[in-house]
């Protein structure tokens, strides 16, 4: 699958205000509703092993509109963030939901790049979730995160097993159509070539491949949660019968799997990915510490 995609097409992609979205999975307290975004949120401020009254320090990066830092503050409410993203739009409504909801003077926001960020503070937290799998080549992003770490900070970064269901990677394309509606593609063909289109790079991680990732830059995983048990889909194309059957059997099996984590019970999903060791699930939680 290709990766080539330039930085200039990355950074244009998160341009576009489409991160206000995320707005519509919180309700009125900035609490996520959406089952799996929820799930996520809560294995990332888990992995903060910290007291609720402690003088923390926290750097985001890749804060989108800082509903995770938001809810972060809620429970610690002698934390201090500094949220970073390459995204003007979301750090402009990072900034004023902050002062809406009268966090502004525990948080603050700022444009940045992960792979060109300079830091001279300290930090007891770094967190960095849904970023890495952007980057065709993350090895200038972590190699910047391990730079800003001292002895004490803790590393809690996230990725995906799965995307929409299935393990895809490769470039990817969004459109917006006049009347609102979003094509969201692999395939060029499918685009109006009259219309304006944003390109992004997607690929997934398993724990093994995370873990090898992560060792190669100094980085040793001290704890792990998975998230949204999920079984992938399968979509091969393929003539020979015993391989029809079995994506079927698969498919059907992913099925009922996601009927059954459709109930609203975290414990149910925390209980799955126990007992299949982080294998099934869409998202992987890690905490980490600097070895080098």
């Amino acid at each position: 699958m290709d990766k080539v995609i330039s930085k200039q097409l990355l950074i244009e992609h998160y341009q576009i205000p489409w991160e206000s979205e995320w707005l519509k999975q919180v309700d009125n307290n900035l609490y996520p509703i959406h089952k799996l975004y929820r799930n996520r949120m809560l294995a990332t401020i888990d992995m903060i092993d910290a007291d609720a009254n402690d003088l923390i320090d926290i750097l985001d990066i890749g804060c989108g509109v800082g509903i995770y830092d938001f809810n972060i503050l809620k429970k610690f409410p002698k934390a201090k963030i500094v949220g970073i993203d390459i995204s003007m739009p979301q750090i402009e409504l990072a900034t004023k939901i902050a002062k809406e909801h009268n966090f502004d003077g525990r948080i603050v926001f700022s444009l940045g790049d992960i792979e060109n960020l300079e830091i001279n503070n300290s930090f007891d937290y770094i967190m960095c979730t849904e970023v890495i799998e952007h980057l065709p080549d993350p090895t200038k992003a972590i190699d910047n995160i391990v730079s800003f770490c001292d002895r004490n900070t803790k590393v809690i970064i996230s990725v995906p097993q799965l995307y929409n269901g299935v393990k895809q990677e490769g470039i990817f394309y969004k459109q917006i159509m006049p009347d609102g509606r979003e094509i969201h593609t692999q395939n060029k063909e499918r685009l109006d070539p009259a219309r304006k289109y944003y390109s992004y790079y997607h690929t997934f991680y398993d724990e093994r491949k995370l873990k090898m990732l992560l060792s190669r830059h100094g980085l040793r995983i001290e704890k792990m949660l998975a998230v949204n048990f999920s079984i992938a889909h399968d979509y091969t194309v393929t003539n020979n019968p015993l391989r029809i059957i079995r994506r079927k059997i698969n498919n059907l099996t992913a099925l009922m799997a996601g009927i059954l984590t459709k109930i609203n019970n975290r414990n149910i999903d925390i209980f799955l990915n126990k007992v299949f060791r982080h294998k099934l699930s869409d998202t992987l939680v890690v905490r980490c510490i600097k070895t080098i």
